[in-house]
């Protein structure tokens, strides 16, 4: 696992503080790839980024995780596809 960045940390900050103040779930993947693709630079892998998201949103505003919703974020893919997915509250 490569070290998260202080960017990256306060982009996953300001995801799960969003969602704590809406009142709303993280889709996880779809938030990890928006914060993997806007730090391109520091060559960070997607898995360390949901790691982090999931730990922190475990403890505050709860996340929806879909792993097909992961393949959809790596290539791109707009339309969410509902096979099966967990709701963590």
């Amino acid at each position: 696992m490569r070290a998260l960045t202080p960017k990256v940390l306060s982009e996953i900050d300001a995801a799960v503080a969003t969602a704590k103040r809406t009142g709303s779930l993280i889709r996880i993947y779809a938030e990890a790839e928006k914060i993997r693709r806007s730090n391109l630079a520091d060559n960070i892998a997607l898995e360390d980024i949901v790691e982090e998201l999931m730990i922190q949103c475990a403890c505050g505003p709860g996340f929806e995780l879909d792993p097909y919703e992961a393949l959809d974020s790596l290539i791109g893919d707009k339309q969410i596809s509902r096979r099966w997915s967990a709701t963590v509250h």
